[in-house]
Parts: C-alpha cells; structure tokens; sequence
C-alpha cells in the first residue's frame, strides 16, 4: 500500500494557504486495474487541489461530513471528512485509514461499495484535528449517484424506473453474505448507508466506519475487544436484521404492507 509524501507526487502547485501540503500524508487505496489507477491517481490531484475550495455537501453523519466534488473535465468524487468533536465515545469508529481498508476488503469480497481512492492527513491553521493537533482526515471516493432509502421516504427523491424489490433485497442479501463469509461485518446498515443507484436500481452499501473483520469464531462481530474495561457501550447493529428492516419500510413505502 503506497503511502505518499507531496514532495514525491507532484502536489506542489495551488498549495492553499491555510494548509502546510508538505506536512500531508497521502495513502493510495489499492484498484484493480490500470484505467482504476489512472482514474485514482488523476482524482486524487484534483482533490488536493478542491480541499480548500467550497464543496456542496452530502451529509452530515455523526463523526463525519460527505461533500461532493465536479469540474468541467467530469471528474466527480467524494471527500469524507471526520469531525473529531463529534465522535461517539460509545461505539468506536474506524479512522479514515482503516474503514479505506475495509471498503476494499468489502470490494473483494463482492459487495457494491465506492471505489477508495486515497486517505490523506493535511495540516491546517486553527484546525479541531485527532488529539488536539491540527492534522484533518480527508478519504476520497468513488461518487456514488444515487438515494438513501431516508430520501426516498420523506419524498425528497423517488425510486427509479427500474427498480424491482426482490431483485434488489436478493443482491443485497448476497452482497451481506459474501462479505460474512470473509468475517467483515457493516454493523452499521441503516436506512442512509444503504442507497440505491438512480441508473441501474441496484444496492450499494455505504459508510464501513463502524465495520469490523472478526477473526475468531468465538468473536461476537456487534461488540467490541475495547469494551472489557469500558462502562460505556452500546452494540451495533445487526447486519441481518438491518436489512429485514428495511424490507419492511421499502414496502411499506410502495403500499405493500400496512
């Protein structure tokens, strides 16, 4: 995995003036194939270049802000951002780094996820980064066009044309399982990490910063190793259960259940 300082990948131009590029620290996910890297590499430039511009924003989740990024050469992606004094102290999240690993995990293992690109640390003036220190923690991915099932309920967006109930829960079932089977869990599956692509009608599976990879048969994947000396807890969500819940408000949203 390919962790790059700026001074060896051409990051010098447009240094924003409230960002110290030189004290950055860029890590490359790994893609499949070479149009993968070629796509990866020429985003990542883009979004050195974007960080300090004015993104429109996605959502705002617990820990983090999604903002969205488009130019005129139709280079479209993600940027998460953690806000770190906003973390939950009762359920850990992973740092940008490692939910970066999991989402390529995931990828292997079949489940429709963004495409990572990149983590990156930059150093900003009067920045609330990890620990006190003025280091913020950027993922960049894959832009996915689609809706949450939140959006598709409260009205702001409808399902598309195409979609078909039991052909979607039956590939989301079979996304969820593959990844079982290679001992990664979501454990994070509500109604908004799970969207719907407005083209094909498919599920694809958002936001791993609550997943683990158990490693033991005995490992209970909704707790956590950290909470033998911790009060303070609460479990994560079912990943199975997750998604006979939301089932049940996808039908009930197209009238066929009460």
């Amino acid at each position: 995995m390919p962790v790059l300082g700026t001074g060896d990948s051409g990051f010098e131009s447009r240094r924003p003036d409230s960002m110290s590029l030189e004290q950055s620290k860029i890590e490359l996910a790994e893609v499949g194939n070479e149009l993968e890297k070629e796509r990866q590499l020429r985003i990542t430039h883009k979004a050195i270049e974007a960080i300090k511009e004015n993104p429109a924003e996605l959502g705002v989740g617990v820990s983090a802000f999604v903002t969205t990024f488009e130019d005129k050469d139709d280079v479209a992606f993600c940027l998460k951002q953690y806000r770190p004094t906003l973390r939950a102290e009762n359920r850990p999240f992973n740092n940008l780094a490692r939910e970066m690993h999991m989402m390529e995990e995931a990828r292997r293992a079949g489940v429709r996820t963004p495409l990572p690109f990149f983590t990156i640390e930059i150093e900003h003036e009067n920045a609330e980064g990890d620990a006190g220190s003025n280091l913020v923690s950027y993922l960049g991915m894959e832009r996915i066009f689609g809706y949450t099932l939140d959006q598709v309920v409260v009205g702001k967006r409808e399902l598309p044309e195409n979609f078909d109930l039991e052909r979607f829960m039956e590939s989301l079932r079979d996304q969820v399982r593959r990844a079982h089977e290679q001992n990664l869990y979501h454990r994070d599956l509500h109604n908004g990490n799970l969207m719907i692509d407005w083209k094909t009608g498919n599920p694809v599976v958002i936001d791993w910063g609550q997943s683990r990879i158990c490693f033991s048969h005995d490992d209970n994947p909704y707790e956590d190793p950290s909470w033998a000396n911790t009060a303070r807890r609460e479990p994560y969500l079912d990943d199975d259960k997750s998604l006979r819940a939301y089932e049940i408000e996808l039908k009930r949203h197209l009238g066929l259940i009460g």
